[in-house]
Order: structure tokens, then C-alpha cells, then sequence
């Protein structure tokens, strides 16, 4: 709830799926720009070792020609955590739109994160050392 005028008031469902969909286009957006300019990994121009991430913008775009193979060999990690990531952001949006709690105020929610963060964690340890 939030307080305009002094006044109490409840977003409308309406004025939440404005929200959701605006934030959606920022990240698609976002999304877009990094395919386009194909920013260099910063982890791996300061310290020469490849992060989680390292590889994704190769895997987006050999995934959009439909080459699996090639998109799980460029990065392992990112094809399973982005689909994963994308049902969780689909999930929040609809449950915030309804004015039904986040998933992520579940402590469940904050110890699967955590997992996925060790999970990526070690994955980067794991590219490196291999």
C-alpha cells in the first residue's frame, strides 16, 4: 500500500500490468542491446578467468539459429538458468499482478536462489580449472 495525499491506496490490476510490461520491455531492451554491442565479460578483462556468464552472448545467438549443440557447449550453466529465470519472472509478474505475495518473499524462494548462486559458482570454478 501507498500513501498519496496523505491517502491510502492499492494499485489497480490494470496499473500492475502496466508496471509488468514496462519492465518487461526495459529487459528485452536490455536484452537486445548487449546482443548488439557485445560488451567484453568485465570479470574476464580484470582478472583473465571466465565468470557464470562468460559465453552467453554466443549460446543467445547459436540459439536463435536452432543449434542446441553449440549453445550447450558455449555456455552450460546460462541454458538452463535464463529459461529457468524467465518461468520465475513470469511467475512473479503474474502473481504481482493478481496483488498475491512474491514468490520471493518464501524463505524456499531465497534458499533456491542461493543454490542456483553456489550451482553457478561452482561452475565458474569448475570452466576454469577444466
Amino acid at each position: 500500500m501507498q500513501e498519496k495525499s496523505g491517502v491510502a491506496y492499492m494499485k489497480s490490476k490494470k496499473q500492475r500490468a502496466f508496471t509488468v510490461v514496462v519492465l518487461s520491455l526495459l529487459l528485452l531492451a536490455g536484452a537486445g542491446l548487449l546482443l548488439l554491442l557485445r560488451p567484453p565479460c568485465l570479470i574476464r578483462s580484470a582478472f583473465g578467468v571466465e565468470c557464470p556468464a562468460c559465453g552467453t552472448t554466443r549460446m543467445v545467438l547459436v540459439l536463435l539459429q536452432l543449434d542446441f549443440p553449440a549453445a550447450l557447449q558455449a555456455n552450460p550453466f546460462m541454458l538452463f538458468f535464463l529459461p529457468a529465470a524467465g518461468v520465475w519472472f513470469l511467475a512473479e509478474a503474474v502473481r504481482y499482478i493478481q496483488g498475491r505475495p512474491l514468490l520471493l518473499t518464501k524463505r524456499w524462494a531465497a534458499v533456491l536462489w542461493l543454490v542456483a548462486l553456489c550451482i553457478g559458482l561452482l561452475f565458474a570454478v569448475w570452466r576454469n580449472l577444466v
